[in-house]
């Protein structure tokens, strides 16, 4: 206990040392509505759309302390992150969807990133040890982002070097024999950029059958040809075991873990002879996996993206491209086999101001797979500001995801008759900035569908219909150019599907800022959450607070001490391991401690 609050005094009551480092002064929620910010880099452009959408910058990940990209999530509102371990898998539930990433949309640089033998997402292989920024999109969302972004779309952005020479260093160590260090490094020479990027993180766990050991390694080298046309070749490697302990409503079912290969490579390029900009970009993913219960999978993917652009002064843009992937799995053991499948879609989207009070915005998919005829994903959305510090906005669009290769092909209850999910969302919101520096915000959304594919007597069946409704909240407040405050509330409404979706969820986040030292703090609370559907099987709710302080000692040299779940609350998260279901205890009461040192820039 004494520790516990030494810590705590520590965090609250950081003093400036002896630096000139000026830290940046960020929210964690940026809305998208700035004219020049591209939404979801490569895949799609409109810079006006009409819905929920936010980014998350580098510099506020790195001050809370993040362990993925997919971790940062979870104090947005409308969202919710399941996990079986704290430092493994961090699945992203965007109102209501989530099934460890295969009802949204997750994307790096634009590139799907998918595992190709179930369609979901291994996001322990996402670390922040090369990300600018993250980019969400809430709700249904395939018009502009393809199969699977029911509950929305999620862009990790990469960086990459800004000057002749940068780079740093940063080492950790915390509670539970917690280690990480990481090596970044890169520079431009006329022409040339390169950045390259490595981490380790380690655990030994915080309670039996825990522990953690990952390794990434991104490298990135861009040339530009020219005013008009530039290429860029990225390549990604991940190697890491995750251990996770045995449900707490379900202890027979035993520890499990989980090892994992993945990789990606991908070679982009652009041309702007004029007012339009033509993109291409091939690319492959793939993975190996072996797990505890005897499984061995190996999965590619092959794709190729193609799109124009063009965007005015006056904001109006146009966008039309193709995508076509092509996903294999292989499966190992007693039961081997291959599969493949194929993915491919046309489509097009467009905005225009309107008399400069309006902004109107749609998009059209075809999108296709190997067992089914294309399918129309209509999107449109209209964004009004009727005055100077008032925004409302509507929205309606189609989404789509088709059945992966282990709902089709894999297993004894894999079913190579099904129908693709579809739904449609609506939503209308609104913004209100009654003072400069306070900015409100409220959203109402339904998703309503059908063809849900789940286990139905005893086979993989499209059960039926689903309807989510909901409500999000939020608020800002820059009290200062050093401090700011933000809270958010969501209420989830998944009808008789409640299973892991929580009713209630509440953020809450401070960010000090001086010229020498910072802190941040967040918290969440948790409410109304169940185990089964038809609201049965009761978790208790929970509360959990996390604070991070850094001082900068000369321009190059931070210091940070951080905490997690400050007041040791014992709490549970419902999630699925591939494995197994059930409640996950996640730790109690956790420190660490650590340095990063800058050079060039």
């Amino acid at each position: 206990m004494k520790l516990k609050t030494a810590a705590l005094l520590a965090l609250l009551t950081a003093s400036p040392a002896s630096a000139q480092f000026q830290g940046p002064r960020l929210n964690l929620m940026l809305p998208l509505t700035e004219p020049d910010t591209q939404l979801l880099s490569v895949s799609t452009a409109p810079p006006a759309q009409a819905g929920s959408v936010y980014v998350i910058s580098k510099e506020k990940m790195e001050q809370a302390g993040y362990a993925s990209a997919t971790d940062a999530l979870g104090l947005l509102p409308g969202i919710f992150v399941r996990r079986t371990n704290a430092f493994g898998r961090a699945d992203a539930n965007i109102r209501g969807w989530g099934s460890d990433g295969q009802r949204i949309a997750l994307m790096v640089d634009g590139r799907p990133e998918k595992m190709a033998m179930y369609g979901c997402a291994v996001t322990q292989t996402l670390p922040l040890n090369n990300v600018e920024r993250v980019e969400v999109v809430e709700g249904p969302s395939s018009a502009l982002y393809g199969s699977g972004a029911l509950g929305g779309a999620v862009n990790i952005v990469t960086r990459g070097a800004q000057s002749p020479f940068e780079g740093d260093v940063e080492a950790s160590y915390g509670s539970y024999n917690t280690r990480l260090l990481r090596v970044r490094a890169g520079g431009t020479s006329g022409p040339h950029d390169f950045f390259a990027a490595a981490e380790r993180r380690t655990s030994d766990g915080y309670t039996d059958n825990s522990a953690y050991e990952g390794n990434d390694y991104t490298v990135e080298y861009g040339r530009k040809l020219g005013d008009e046309a530039s290429v860029r070749l990225r390549n990604k490697f991940y190697a890491g075991t995750e251990h996770d302990p045995a449900p707490q409503d379900n202890p027979a079912a035993g520890a499990t873990w989980f090892d994992y290969r993945r990789g990606a490579l991908d070679l982009s390029g652009d041309y702007r002879p004029g007012e339009i900009k033509y993109t291409g970009r091939l690319f492959t993913t793939y993975g190996h996996h072996s797990f505890s219960d005897g499984w061995l999978s190996d999965d590619e993917t092959y794709g190729g993206m193609l799109n124009a652009d063009w965007k005015n002064e006056d904001g109006r843009f146009a966008k039309l491209g193709a995508e076509h992937y092509l996903m294999m799995a292989k499966r190992g053991g007693s039961s081997s086999g291959a599969w493949d499948k194929r993915e491919y879609s046309l489509y097009g989207a467009g905005g225009t101001p309107v008399q400069n009070l309006a902004f109107l915005d749609g998009a059209l998919r075809w999108a296709g797979d190997s067992g089914n005829y294309g399918r129309w994903l209509p999107s449109a959305g209209l964004a009004v500001k009727p005055w100077n510090e008032v925004e409302v906005y509507g929205k309606a669009s189609k989404a789509v995801r088709f059945p992966q290769i282990s709902e089709l092909y894999v297993f004894g209850v894999s079913n190579p008759g099904l129908e693709p999910e579809t739904a449609w969302g609506y939503e209308a919101g609104a913004k209100y900035a009654p003072l400069e520096k306070i900015t409100l915000r409220a959203a109402a959304f339904m998703t309503q569908g059908d063809n849900l594919i789940q286990v139905s007597g005893g086979k993989f069946n499209n059960v039926g219909d689903f309807l989510f409704r909901g409500v999000t909240g939020e608020g800002q407040a820059a009290l200062n150019e050093e401090l700011s405050l933000n809270a958010s509330y969501t209420f989830l409404d998944p009808g008789v599907r409640t299973s892991g979706r929580p009713a209630y969820t509440g953020t809450g986040g401070l960010s000090l800022n001086r010229d020498d030292w910072g802190l941040s703090a967040d918290c969440l609370y948790v409410g109304k959450y169940y185990a089964g559907d038809n609201w049965t099987s009761k978790i208790n709710d929970f509360f959990t607070l996390n604070a991070r302080a850094w001082w900068n000692l000369d321009k190059s040299l931070q210091l940070y001490l951080g905490a997690n779940n400050i007041l040791d609350r014992r709490y549970v998260i419902y999630a699925t391991n591939t494995s197994t279901t059930g409640q996950f205890l996640m730790p109690g009461f956790m420190m660490n401690a650590g340095m990063k040192y800058s050079f060039g820039g």
